[in-house]
């Protein structure tokens, strides 16, 4: 860590980043510790101390070594920062930044100057981020340092508008000030303030009306009489005082909506939007991005932080309620009226009056207005002072338009420490309406998912979170089936079109034409994300104005991860799904041609049609592996055995590639509800057999492949099953079923005639057999033609297999594994990408370096292992090979070696074996020492 630069922050959540990037310290305790520290810095804090805030009095006779393990892990987020020191804990001062202490610095240098400046006061406000540590409950000294944290804030912010109400603003600052008032009602300045502001509005009345609210305000409470400076203040407006206002001056308009909560996770955001309407030229800047997502709170916040560019300020006028963009200008007029001014123009007037101001103008909600893009171009080119941040679904396409596409907030990686920008908006939500919310690192880890499922919407995720006022997070997780319920009618204060999920998305959707919202419904049938090609398959015709209209109202979207490919939001998704379900015909048609474009486009894909290409083809396959199975599914339930057989065989390549249980799965409930040809079903067990050769399915898989081979007489397929049971007993360790196996195969009259693969397989478990009888020449013997026959076949994974054995059996003999042939099979292994060529090359390279390298040796076989436990694999009797390493390592069991080695692919472990392997000897060998007879095993 040496080097980086620590900052935290805790005006807001607790937040810890090193050289601008975030660090993750899970567990609410450790946090609290941390805060702790920070609270105190500069002095040691006690281990008393610690266990007090984290239990008061409820502590843990064990409290003083679960301070401990705490401290460790704020030691593993905050490094060498963290000192032990006579008298207990202490950060090392100087050697951080503090959120807190910046803005103290900030406040002192702008109350040390000669006069105050306003702009400065808001920047060191913008670092707060929320209530201070609002994630970290607590009572005691935590506690404490909120409330002062809090009190520092409000003294700054007074301070600030002070300093505003001298340079001439009012009503701009009325919204605010209400708002502050609701949270700190026996604060006199903000009531006098506030009746300053009103004033300066030409609300006079209203202004009285706020000395007298605050008069009962105290009296109720407190019993008290407004103060001296406070009925001063009403006898000067009852008399009109000139001095009150500015004389001469024309104040900036602020006619800016006050959010009712914390911008999160914007932060980013908001510098690159600032950046882009700071460019010199900038005069209209259109945020877009599908409903829901933020565009109007991101607007407002631009406005807050931008509009003291324009002289004569900015005025924020909602479109949402229009029908008709020739409705526009008499909308500005009467926001521009509602200021109050005595020079606020009419619609007419209009031009008239923006023509010499500076002026900024939000625009929010311009996507439903058809000719709202001329109407903003109008404005445009009537002042040249006028600036335009428009808010849509859809870019407005004018000259001279700047873009910015709102993203999703954040939320961790799966398998990261659960955060992101959406879990603290959730937590922010969640809390206001439950205060005795208490989140576990679990807890939170269901959090990031609930985020996830509605892709980091910050719509999804405000009306979600309100149901935490009667749900724990488990229950609004389990809710997840049906995202568009969650949440409904939860937060009355959202516009109409926001109130519920399904009517953010339908605000949109109504705005399509005809064509665009029947591709929409159809592409809903696609489980992932899926090609252009893929929809006009499934719509029967070209799509691409109809895909490009939904681009464009970002209801779909590029896919990030696959090229070439589009989603669409899970919450459009299921939105989609809904509308075409209501119209039984048409969700008939799209899921036969969902069904028929899959069997057309994955016809040729099965593994054993290309077995060098299987690790390829399932990659290749990976982005329509939920679709292909959806289509299986469709097929089998209307017992199209034709199209569900094509579509099996398409998946056994992923099937193949890890995903063994759902093999047994679809293909059981296939051979239950369709009926097939002989061959075919033949060919589905053998499927069902050779993807779970390694699982206890396998032999079920297997066996039913005899018994239907025996009865319908096929030989090939009886050979090639049979040897297929005796590999699952070698993995059960059950000799005796394979010897017995080994005789049957061996009596079955011409099975040395089939084809070289099936005959270079039953070799290679009668070479098998003879190995584990420890008749090291003849297993040797069966290998050779093993290969031999595979080769002659021209099969790659028989290959591969064959010449693995070859290598086990060969090192037995000779008592040593010689380079050149281990480099052959490395590069088999490599080629195919089979998980049991992978694993027994991983065990061969192992054994081989424990000559050379003992830590090399250690750090494959915990790779090895990994991949072992990830694809249950149990292969026997070469695992015989890992044995061997361990005894020459003197370590009983791989456990005790993992912690030690990262986790890594097992293609970057054979290529990292190969570049080894390459630098070593050319006629190098290794030595190999069997342990005991496998046969007394």
């Amino acid at each position: 860590m040496t080097g980086d630069r620590v900052s935290f922050g805790v005006l807001g959540s607790l937040t810890i980043q090193r050289s601008g990037e975030p660090v993750a310290l899970a567990g609410s305790r450790p946090r609290t510790l941390l805060a702790l520290l920070l609270m105190y810095r500069g002095r040691a804090v006690s281990l008393d101390e610690m266990a007090d805030e984290l239990w008061g009095d409820a502590q843990p006779a064990s409290a003083g070594s679960a301070v401990h393990v705490h401290l460790s892990k704020v030691r593993a987020a905050v490094g060498d920062l963290l000192l032990k020191v006579e008298g207990g804990y202490m950060l090392d001062a100087g050697s951080y930044e503090l959120d807190a202490d910046r803005f103290d610095s900030a406040v002192a240098q702008v109350t040390a100057a000669d006069s105050v400046d306003a702009a400065m006061l808001a920047e060191a406000l913008a670092l707060w981020r929320g209530a201070p540590l609002f994630d970290l409950p607590s009572e005691r000294r935590l506690g404490a340092w909120r409330v002062a944290l809090e009190e520092q804030r409000l003294q700054a912010t007074l301070l600030r508008i002070d300093t505003e109400l001298a340079a001439g603003a009012g009503g701009e600052l009325v919204a605010e000030l209400e708002r502050l008032i609701s949270t700190q009602p026996f604060e006199e300045r903000l009531w006098e303030q506030l009746m300053l502001a009103l004033y300066r509005d030409a609300r006079q009345a209203q202004a009285l009306e706020a000395f007298q609210r605050a008069r009962r305000q105290l009296d109720r409470e407190l019993g008290l009489e407004p103060g001296e400076r406070l009925r001063a203040l009403q006898a000067r407006i009852l008399d009109q005082d000139p001095a009150l206002r500015v004389p001469g001056s024309r104040v900036p308009l602020q006619l800016i909506p006050q959010p009712a909560t914390v911008l999160i996770g914007r932060e980013g955001d908001l510098s690159r939007v600032e950046a882009i309407f700071s460019q010199s030229g900038c005069r209209l800047l259109t945020v877009i991005g599908p409903g829901g997502i933020g565009k109007t709170r991101l607007a407002i916040e631009l406005a807050r932080a931008r509009g003291s560019d324009c002289a004569d300020g900015v005025a924020f006028v909602s479109l949402a309620g229009l029908s008709d963009a020739s409705q526009i200008r008499a909308e500005i007029a009467a926001t521009l009226a509602r200021a109050g001014g005595v020079d606020a123009p009419s619609e007419h007037g209009l031009a008239a009056y923006l023509a010499d101001r500076e002026l900024m103008l939000v625009l929010d909600n311009c996507e439903h207005l058809s000719d709202a893009a001329d109407r903003i171009a109008e404005l445009i080119s009537e002042s040249a002072g006028l600036r335009i941040l428009a808010t849509s679904r859809i870019a407005l396409r004018l000259r001279g338009e700047h873009l910015f596409e709102v993203p999703p907030l954040s939320v961790s990686a799966v398998g990261a420490s659960p955060g992101g920008a959406a879990v603290d908006l959730f937590v922010q939500g969640a809390r206001a309406v439950n205060r005795d919310l208490e989140l576990d690192d679990g807890s939170r880890v269901t959090v990031a998912e609930i985020c996830r499922a509605v892709d980091g919407l910050p719509l999804a995720i405000e009306l979600i979170a309100a149901g935490a006022r009667l749900l724990s997070v488990a229950e609004i997780a389990a809710q997840l089936s049906a995202p568009l319920t969650l949440g409904q009618h939860a937060l009355r204060d959202l516009p109409d079109r926001h109130q519920t999920l399904s009517a953010a998305i339908a605000w949109g959707y109504d705005l399509l034409s005809v064509s665009t919202q029947r591709v929409l419904r159809l592409a809903a049938v696609f489980q992932g994300a899926f090609e252009a090609a893929a929809l006009a398959a499934v719509a029967g015709g070209p799509v691409d104005a109809e895909l490009a209209e939904l681009r464009n109202a970002r209801l779909v979207v590029v896919a990030d991860a696959v090229p070439d490919r589009f989603r669409m939001l899970q919450l459009v998704r299921a939105f989609a799904r809904e509308r075409l379900s209501e119209d039984a015909a048409e969700a008939e048609s799209a899921s036969a041609a969902h069904c028929a474009y899959l069997v057309g486009r994955y016809a040729t894909a099965a593994a054993d049609r290309h077995p060098r290409e299987a690790g390829r083809i399932a990659r290749a396959m990976a982005p329509d592996h939920a679709d292909l199975r959806a289509a299986v599914e469709y097929a089998v339930a209307r017992g199209d055995s034709d199209a569900a057989l094509a579509l099996m065989l398409s998946l056994q390549p992923i099937w193949m590639a890890g995903h063994l249980a759902e093999s047994v799965t679809v293909i059981g409930r296939a051979l239950e509800a369709c009926a097939f040809a002989p061959d075919d079903e033949l060919d589905l067990l053998r499927i069902g057999s050779f993807t779970n050769s390694y699982r206890r399915e396998g032999s079920e898989w297997a066996r039913r492949r005899v018994a239907r081979a025996t009865e319908l007489g096929r030989l090939s397929p009886l050979v090639s099953a049979t040897g297929n049971l005796i590999a699952q007993a070698f993995n059960r360790r059950d000799i005796n079923e394979a010897l017995r196996l080994r005789d049957e195969l061996t009596a079955l009259p011409g099975w040395e005639t089939l084809s070289p693969r099936v005959r270079g397989a039953a070799l290679m478990m009668r070479s098998a057999c003879a190995y584990i009888e420890n008749d090291l020449e003849a297993a040797l013997a069966l290998v050779e033609d093993s290969v031999a026959a595979a080769i002659e076949g021209q099969h790659p994974h028989m290959v591969g297999l064959a010449r693995h054995w070859r290598l086990c059996v060969r090192s037995a003999g000779s008592g040593e594994i010689a380079r050149e042939e281990l480099t052959e099979v490395l590069d088999s292994a490599r080629t195919l990408q089979i998980p049991d060529l992978s694993l027994v090359t991983v065990w061969v390279l192992a054994r081989y370096a424990v000559s050379f390298d003992r830590s090399l040796a250690a750090e494959w076989l915990v790779h090895g292992d990994r991949l072992m436990r990830e694809r249950e694999l149990d292969l026997w009797p070469e695992v015989q090979l890992r044995d061997e390493t361990l005894h020459v390592l003197k370590v009983d069991d791989v456990a005790e070696l993992v912690d030690s080695v990262a986790p890594q692919e097992i293609d970057e472990t054979l290529r990292v074996g190969t570049e080894w392997l390459a630098g070593r000897p050319a006629r190098e060998t290794a030595s190999r020492k069997t342990l005991a007879p496998l046969s007394a095993v």
